[in-house]
């Protein structure tokens, strides 16, 4: 199990016993350490679903469409060579 921990501003940045904190957001897999943050004033603890970490969010890659778009339109470069 998961745990995602908000900080009371948007600008925590740092790290408190072991868990660290970018832009006020923070997540760990310690159940304890969770409990503890849920005891702190401006501290929220929320658990993170087991469907929410097998499929994350995905965004296309867009680079993908533009390297197939390229390669379709560049033509193939001539050979030089002449045959004997």
């Amino acid at each position: 199990m998961k745990y995602h921990i908000k900080a009371p501003n948007n600008k925590y940045d740092r790290t408190l016993n072991g868990v660290r904190f970018s832009d006020g957001v923070a997540e760990t897999d310690n159940m304890w350490m969770a409990q503890w943050f849920s005891g702190r004033d401006g501290f929220s603890v929320e658990e993170i679903s087991e469907k929410e970490i097998e499929q994350p969010d995905k965004k296309p890659d867009p680079g993908a469409q533009f390297t197939e778009t390229i390669s379709e339109k560049t033509p193939r470069a001539q050979s030089t060579r002449t045959k004997k």
